[in-house]
């Protein structure tokens, strides 16, 4: 039951955040007269042969990778994205200072230390997070 409820929390925690990084734009005057409907695009750019600007890798402290893990990148909204089989979430936006934090923390693991959120290093676009696995 616990699970479920994860799962349901951490399904509407994404849903909210990719709703919230939507951009409506206003309905405009072409040039012919004619009003275009207003439109809501993702703030995303297509990610075809695009390499990932942002790279995550969620690990466990013996370095098996953690599958299936919320993590998010924060500006002034969030973007999240859930780690793969290899442990590993990419990311693809433009480049700036972003914060970076679990949306909820996997179950059956824990922080491995006081820190809870986390800053790429300068000039660093990668970064490993380590958590330990609870027995």
């Amino acid at each position: 039951m616990k699970k479920r409820l994860l799962a349901l929390i951490a399904s509407l925690v994404m849903l909210l955040c990719l709703c919230a990084c939507g951009e409506t734009t206003p309905a405009t005057t072409e040039p012919s007269g004619e009003a275009t409907k207003p439109t809501t695009e993702a703030t995303q750019p297509s990610t075809e042969a695009a390499e990932p600007t942002y790279v995550i890798t969620v690990v466990d402290q013996d370095g098996a990778p953690v599958t299936g893990a919320w993590v998010q990148l924060c500006l002034e909204s969030c973007v999240p994205a859930m780690t793969d089989e290899n442990g590993v979430a990419n990311f693809f936006l433009e480049e700036d200072d972003y914060k970076v934090s679990f949306t909820v923390m996997p179950v059956g693991y824990e922080y491995s230390g006081a820190e809870q959120e986390w800053y790429f290093a300068d000039g660093e676009n990668t970064m490993t997070i380590v958590l330990n696995k609870l027995a």
